[in-house]
């Protein structure tokens, strides 16, 4: 083969390596925000701590490195207003000597129906 093909063979799998290693972290990012928007939906049954707790657990089955502190879960038992955010980075190694950080900030705001009767 000349050498051209050999190059464009190269850059074509550093090219696919980058793509996985930068979008890996959206990835998880993205299933980490559906899971969010699944514990705020659910907050109209579920107490506030069960929801953490859901969370937490989807954050580390995806390696996303927040604790609790860093996880805000908010109901308000009068309005139904919802809030739920965390902010957290990772660092992307893209060459040998090259990382880069990725700063993320998921956030979800909705509105839940609230039975004042129940007690969660």
């Amino acid at each position: 083969m000349r050498f051209g093909k050999w190059l464009f063979i190269l850059v074509l799998v550093f090219g696919i390596i980058s793509a996985i290693k930068v979008g890996t972290p959206y990835l998880r990012n993205w299933m980490f925000k559906g899971e969010m928007e699944e514990q705020a939906r659910l907050l109209s049954v579920n107490t506030v701590g069960r929801a953490k707790s859901n969370l937490m657990k989807e954050a580390r089955g995806n390696k996303i490195p927040i604790t609790e502190e860093q996880l805000v879960v908010r109901k308000d038992r009068d309005t139904g207003q919802v809030l739920i955010e965390t902010e957290y980075s990772v660092t992307v190694e893209i060459l040998p000597n090259y990382s880069y950080k990725w700063r993320f900030h998921p956030k979800v705001e909705t509105r839940v129906a609230v039975d004042k009767r129940l007690d969660y």
